[in-house]
């Protein structure tokens, strides 16, 4: 962890507890540090490597009338371009605001949800959530997220006494008064004049005993609200999963302490877990409840084109320790993958990413000098029903695609070049067995070999005993499938 990654956490902390402190809310301080921390966590990193690289005026005017309505707001805006003009002081409110999502999005909560236990966004596909829904006598139920849309108007005179507070409280850094004069203007509206609207909103009594969800807990502050409220009136439990294999995978990913920091039961998606944490009960992948993986692979014809999946995030991106140089460097190593796959293969090679919410750093660099024989592929369809199209998968990164293309026994191979994805110690052992059999490189050059040693051979490879129980142990570790409904029965309603 660099210098200034360091710096980064130290202000988020600061920032968080200082606004935990001054917020007026029915919630206690421990839970409007975990309801605030992801945003704050994201502003401040964001923006304090934005003052570091470019050292913008103090100038600035202060503009808390176009706070984001909620979390969700604040991330759909800080992936634009518009957030960097705003940072630099361009505060042209036709350019830079438009795109502000200034209202807030609240949970619709039935009047009466006769159920033991809800789920919310959990991540279990419908014909399996269906029968647990039917199968527990409806003691599980899903809660639909139905929402009403709600505008809270800015108090001024509040933010503007925040921000002279925050000032104060972050005095000691040269960048003080203009990351103070940020946060105040960035922190969302739910935050603070409405907090209190929306938790007198999930006061309602309710029977359930238990909220379920993946996916959810950093991002939707209504969710939290509502869990917190009604934790605070009957104890209520909230359980948790990952949503990504980081969460087993990645040395630093910041998500996995946080919600394991407020949540009281957790579901890990296999035995690679920080088994002294009393909260983890490792389990299944929620994405595959109750589905029993193939035991032999089907044939893949290896004259079709390979698939290569990225992380091309912008420039800002914050899940991981960052540097801009780092980036570049991972995004220049994902066209040279592309490349070296095309010649050896002789085959297409499709690029696949988000169509949004990442900005165009890998596009500028792609079309500087475009790979013969290589495209993109803006995620036209599901991963997995997209993915038996291609001959080979290749992964770059830590994405879950790696779990969903080997548990449907599909052939990938992992290049990992660079720091930028650090592997936990704990993961290391069950990468190293990946690299044993050619799933795992650590280097292009160790990639292209054993590309050159399997091409036309593929199935032969990929068929291969000690490679099938190589990726079953892995699976084992990362992301167990199955588990019966009996099963998940038990775990979501004791």
């Amino acid at each position: 962890m660099n210098e200034h990654l360091n710096l980064a956490e130290d202000i988020h902390e600061k920032v968080c507890t200082f606004l935990a402190n001054n917020i007026n809310t029915p919630l206690t301080k421990a839970q409007v540090i975990a309801l605030i921390s992801p945003w704050c966590r994201s502003f401040t990193h964001t923006t304090l490597h934005y003052y570091l690289s470019n050292h913008p005026a103090d100038s600035q005017t202060f503009s808390p009338e176009n706070a984001p309505g909620d979390t969700l707001a604040y991330m759909r805006w800080h992936k634009t371009d518009d957030y960097l003009d705003y940072l630099s002081g361009n505060n042209s409110p036709s350019k830079n605001w438009s795109q502000i999502q200034k209202v807030s999005e609240l949970l619709v909560m039935p009047r009466f949800l006769w159920a033991k236990t809800i789920v919310f966004q959990a991540g279990i596909r419908k014909n399996f959530l269906r029968n647990l829904v039917f199968s527990s006598f409806f003691r599980i139920r899903k809660l639909s997220y139905k929402k009403k849309i709600k505008f809270f108007k800015i108090n001024t005179q509040y933010r503007n006494q925040l921000c002279c507070e925050l000032t104060e409280h972050l005095k000691e850094y040269d960048f003080g008064p203009w990351l103070s004069q940020r946060a105040i203007e960035m922190l969302p509206r739910i935050f603070l004049e409405g907090i209190n609207d929306a938790c007198l909103g999930y006061k309602r009594n309710q029977s359930f005993n238990a909220i379920f969800s993946s996916d959810c807990w950093s991002s939707i502050d209504s969710l939290k609200i509502m869990s917190f409220t009604q934790k605070n009136m009957r104890n209520v439990t909230l359980i948790g999963t990952p949503h990504a294999f980081n969460y087993s995978a990645l040395h630093h990913f910041w998500l996995a302490a946080y919600e394991l920091s407020f949540l009281d039961k957790y579901l890990s998606w296999g035995e690679l877990t920080n088994r002294v944490n009393k909260k983890i009960t490792p389990f299944f992948i929620n994405k595959f409840a109750g589905y029993q993986r193939p035991k032999l692979p089907n044939l893949t014809n290896e004259n079709k084109p390979v698939l290569l999946t990225g992380a091309m995030r912008p420039n800002h991106l914050v899940e991981y320790p960052f540097e801009p140089t780092d980036f570049k460097k991972y995004l220049l190593e994902e066209i040279q993958i592309a490349h070296i796959t095309s010649e050896i293969t002789g085959t297409p090679v499709r690029i696949r990413t988000r169509n949004k919410d990442r900005g165009g750093s890998f596009e500028s660099l792609f079309n500087e000098n475009p790979p013969p024989n290589v495209s993109l592929d803006f995620q036209s369809g599901t991963f997995i029903s997209e993915i038996v199209n291609h001959s080979l998968h290749v992964c770059d990164n830590t994405s879950t695609t790696i779990l969903e293309s080997l548990i449907i026994n599909h052939p990938t191979i992992i290049v990992i070049t660079n720091k930028y994805f650090s592997i936990h110690p704990e993961a290391i052992a069950s990468f190293e067995m990946l690299k044993k059999v050619g799933i795992f490189h650590t280097s292009i050059n160790s990639y292209a070999a054993h590309l050159k040693k399997i091409h036309g051979q593929i199935n032969q490879w990929w068929h291969g005993h000690e490679t099938q129980i190589t990726v079953t142990d892995f699976l084992n570790e990362h992301a167990r499938t199955g588990g019966s409904i009996t099963m998940w029965k038990k775990i979501l309603l004791n």
